[in-house]
């Protein structure tokens, strides 16, 4: 007689991560933005950015999983997209073209770990799509901060 044997496999308890600090960014309508995240090459499964959710979406992530397919599905957005490894890290870029309203919102960089088997948000970044004539520095200073880019 032969029994089968299901083996126990010990699950590691679940960390949270830890909170991520969100970085506001006043985009200039028309410019680009370069969004770049990075996580250890050996224990990601993958790297990418959401798209910012929209109050009648349920999530940011495409059924790909790709920031592009998403915005440009939705809306003919120019994004590029670029991922690689450097000194033993996923480096993810993507690279939003010619600012509209419709890139504005919430981004996170999110990972997949190997260990953890959980989603984890490495970074995040609030764009603001501002038009009109830059601000000057001392403005950003009143304004707690705010990073502007006008490149």
């Amino acid at each position: 007689m032969t029994y089968l044997v299901k083996p126990k496999i010990k699950k590691k308890p679940f960390v949270p991560s830890p909170p991520v600090q969100m970085e506001r960014l006043l985009v200039r309508k028309g410019k680009n933005v370069t969004l770049s995240c990075k996580a250890p090459e050996n224990k990601i499964q993958y790297l990418i950015w959401s798209a910012p959710i929209k109050q009648n979406q349920r999530s940011g992530i495409s059924r790909s999983g790709n920031i592009a397919d998403e915005l440009g599905s939705r809306n003919s957005l120019k994004i590029k997209k670029r991922h690689y490894l450097k000194n033993g890290m996923h480096v993810q870029i993507s690279d939003l073209i010619e600012v509209t309203a419709d890139h504005e919102g919430v981004y996170k960089c999110i990972a997949l770990f190997y260990q953890q088997a959980q989603v984890v948000t490495v970074k995040t970044v609030e764009i603001v799509v501002v038009s009109g004539p830059p601000p000057k520095e001392e403005d950003e200073e009143r304004n707690n901060g705010v990073k502007v880019d006008f490149h």
